[in-house]
């Protein structure tokens, strides 16, 4: 429980892990991973993370992880009223305090496997038309991301592969991007 809180403290949000379960393989499995918005929304639905550990030190907030797997995500971004995304808050707890060494992490493979992801505006309705910029839900969502660091200098990762269908039925199949 003091894993989360102090979690919850440097994002300013809620979150909820049922069990935390830690293998002699450097393996963490999380499981029923829930965080809300700030103003009580669900951003993420995890009902299964599973995280293979290469190298940390806590000292100086430098982590490598050799794999993230997640199973049946639910992800959902939002604008808020005020146009900002609700995963803002998350962003934000990024930004390095300069009294403290600089948040060092690089993921070298995330696999995201039958998700879901959903994107709407604030003024959206839930009765909008298919293609429209204003909502967005991508079913069974898979993507693989190899390379991905977040360091004082920025983010970058490299989408080897990304699929999915929305709602409306449009495909997306081999998607592949390098950002930073």
């Amino acid at each position: 429980r003091q894993f989360v809180e102090k979690i919850e403290e440097k994002i300013g949000g809620a979150i909820q892990v049922d069990q935390i379960k830690v293998r002699l393989n450097k393996q963490v499995v999380l499981k029923n991973v829930v965080v809300w918005d700030q103003l009580g929304d669900t951003v993420f639905f995890l009902p299964e993370t599973k995280i293979k550990l290469d190298s940390y030190n806590l000292k100086n907030k430098d982590f490598v992880l050799n794999q993230v797997q997640l199973t049946d995500p639910f992800i959902y971004f939002q604008e808020d009223p005020g146009g900002g995304l609700n995963i803002s808050f998350l962003l934000e707890s990024l930004v390095a305090d300069t009294t403290k060494p600089p948040l060092k992490l690089k993921v070298k493979k995330i696999n995201i496997d039958d998700g879901i992801f959903r994107y709407h505006t604030f003024r959206a309705t839930p009765n909008i038309a298919c293609f429209s910029k204003d909502y967005i839900q991508v079913n069974q969502f898979q993507i693989t991301i190899d390379d991905l660091y977040v360091d004082s200098t920025g983010f970058g990762l490299q989408i080897r592969e990304m699929e999915g269908a929305d709602v409306c039925g449009f495909q997306l199949k081999n998607l592949n991007a390098k950002l930073s």
